[in-house]
């Protein structure tokens, strides 16, 4: 069963700010795809960017994602990738917004690569992976007046271990490009520019998980060779089209509901069960006495 909140539902959490201060935090708000991976790639934000899973490059060995146990060990709740397996988003201007958070749990497995875990068109949009000593490593491009820069920042500290679970964060906008490692603010890049990411829908690229481009896109002006791919599992990756407070990146890391959770009902166009038990809804006319 897999542990997924109810957040959609505009659910709003309570965190402990100090031993008897609350701080409220809306983790609906700019929501504009989420892949809780509950035996799918489904878009579960109500946005329908449906992802598939696709076949990687033959040059990093032509994989394809699988499902796996998810951190609690969950069946059939995240998806193990490798050999450049991904997962293909087709592109949407509200998948490229200006200003962007992103949040994920990872197991990653030790490797000499790159480790892309999410991308849209690499470096000539965003994209975020792990570099050296497995730092995260957060790339986006933007327009800033006349000039075009390109930011490339990591978290600037210890590198994460292979074969353990981590929640990250990431975000940009305001002039700061922000890491999160479970829950907690690591790093406020303060010195890049107050400048919305660059829009490509004049030469759209799909969203990738688990590689650096989509398969069919590698080119003589794509190199392969310049590329990578993630092997480990993905789990549960939210992205929102707006910075998120501190507050907002900890309640993400803190979310555990699914405690006992038998039924989810997000209501994202239908009365289905999110939780992956079935308990599936139907919208049913009253008694005629009310």
């Amino acid at each position: 069963m897999k542990k997924i909140s109810t957040f959609i539902l505009a659910l709003f959490l309570l965190l402990s700010v100090s031993g008897n201060l609350f701080s409220q935090v809306d983790l609906s708000s700019g929501l504009v795809a989420y892949y809780p991976f509950n035996g799918n790639a489904v878009d579960a934000s109500g946005n329908g960017n449906d992802g598939t899973v696709s076949i990687g490059h033959t040059y990093f060995g032509a994989g394809t994602p699988v499902l796996t146990t998810d951190r609690f060990g969950n069946e059939n709740s995240a998806y193990y990738f490798d050999k450049g397996g991904n997962i293909e988003i087709p592109y949407s201007t509200i998948l490229n917004p200006p200003s962007i958070s992103l949040s994920w749990w990872i197991y990653m497995e030790e490797q000499e690569n790159n480790d892309y875990m999410i991308s849209m068109d690499r470096w000539n949009c965003y994209k975020v992976n792990l570099q050296d000593i497995n730092r995260v490593f957060f790339t986006t491009k933007v327009i800033d007046g006349t000039d075009t820069i390109i930011n490339d920042k990591d978290h600037d500290g210890d590198g994460l271990l292979a074969e353990q679970w981590y929640h990250l964060a990431v975000s940009y906008g305001g002039g700061h490009m922000k890491f999160y490692i479970d829950g907690t603010l690591v790093k406020d890049w303060d010195n890049v520019p107050d400048a919305p990411i660059i829009n490509i829908s004049n030469n759209p690229v799909n969203l990738t998980i688990g590689q650096d481009l989509p398969t069919d896109v590698y080119s003589d002006d794509n190199p392969v060779e310049w590329g990578g791919f993630f092997k480990g599992k993905i789990d549960d990756i939210r992205i929102y089209n707006r910075v998120l407070s501190d507050d907002e990146v900890t309640a993400l890391h803190n979310i555990n509901l699914n405690d006992g959770l038998v039924a989810d009902y997000p209501f994202n166009g239908n009365a289905d069960d999110a939780s992956g038990n079935g308990n599936d809804g139907t919208v049913s006319i009253g008694h005629t006495y009310f």
